[in-house]
């Protein structure tokens, strides 16, 4: 290394991108959390019923579509159900 790449640092990590210890402890999920932070389609695909959905979707059949997205926990399954239906072109539907 030439004297002036030493006292420009190239090549070194600067001390503020060094990275954070891993966390000592193990995190286990819960229900509360098993889904946080997924999407519909993520959480829907996760659990098998993706293809269900995409069938009900297909056939217009709202009631089914508002149960498979019941049984993958999201809490505006109706409102989305809703806009799929008012607009299937959008979804690939």
């Amino acid at each position: 290394m030439e004297p002036a790449d030493k006292d420009l640092n190239i090549g070194q990590r600067p001390a503020r991108y060094a990275r954070a210890a891993p966390p000592a402890r193990i995190l286990r999920m819960t229900a509360e959390s098993r889904y946080a932070g997924v999407s519909a389609f993520e959480r829907l695909e996760a659990a098998g019923l993706r293809a269900d959905f995409d069938a009900a979707a297909h056939s217009r059949s709202r009631s089914e579509m508002v149960r498979l997205l019941g049984e993958v926990e999201w809490a505006e399954a109706t409102w989305f159900v809703d806009t799929i239906i008012t607009n299937p072109r959008r979804y690939g539907y």
